[in-house]
């Protein structure tokens, strides 16, 4: 008989007591969003909501006392979100796990863990909300101005981009798995023990998206 392992776990975007923000990293480009909700999805209400939500409603850190210039769209990214609000993708938490354990190299210390996690793993919900408070986090808190160069045929030349974040938040899921017995519960505590430094979200090549685990508890199905 096939059995499962489950686990209810809390993450909050904060470090050593100090409120830490997680980073959106899809386009907020309106004519992009149109096309993915309203001819991919048929939903031209939620295309025309979803857009109307860019980076222009925001006071960015860089110009608290202006909005983004428009030409500067293309470059801005922030969280896929539905009528409650910005939410990260069950996705995201498996990357994250998958990354932890490569990086903490138990992924080559424990033969079948690799497979284990990309094959016999599941994230529940598929949409993670925001919660903040005890309420749901309705939109991001602001945008983070990023500059920096990049190489290409013509030569070197400035990007600029903007980054939707949200600070301080706390984010529930389930995560089960195939009992196997690869994945033991020190191992599984030992993932998330180096996935609070891996962080979530876009950005974290600057250190961004540390969380710190309040909840991690085994139960039955």
């Amino acid at each position: 008989m096939i059995k499962y392992v489950y686990w209810d776990v809390e993450l909050e975007f904060s470090r050593n007591g100090t409120p830490s923000s997680v980073y959106g990293g899809v386009s907020l480009n309106p004519d992009t969003i149109k096309a993915y909700y309203g001819d991919f999805l048929q939903a031209p209400d939620l295309a025309e909501e979803t857009a109307g939500r860019t980076s222009v409603e925001y006071k960015s850190e860089a110009e608290p006392e202006g909005e983004l210039d428009v030409k500067k769209e293309k470059g801005v990214y922030g969280f896929r979100r539905d009528k409650a609000g910005p939410y990260i993708m069950d996705f995201m938490v498996k990357a994250c796990i998958k990354g932890a354990a490569s990086v903490s190299k138990l992924t080559t210390q424990i033969r079948g863990l690799k497979n284990q996690l990309s094959e016999g793993l599941e994230v529940a919900p598929v949409e993670i909300h925001f919660h903040r408070n005890g309420s749901v986090v309705s939109r991001a808190d602001g945008m983070l101005e990023i500059k920096g160069k990049v190489s290409g045929p013509q030569g070197s030349r400035q990007i600029q981009t903007w980054k939707e974040y949200i600070t301080g938040a706390k984010v529930s899921f389930s995560v089960n798995y195939l009992d196997t017995k690869i994945i033991t519960e020190e191992v599984f505590r030992d993932i998330w023990e180096v996935a609070q430094r891996v962080g979530l979200g876009s950005v974290r090549s600057m250190d961004k998206g540390k969380f710190t685990v309040v909840k991690l508890e085994k139960r039955e199905s």
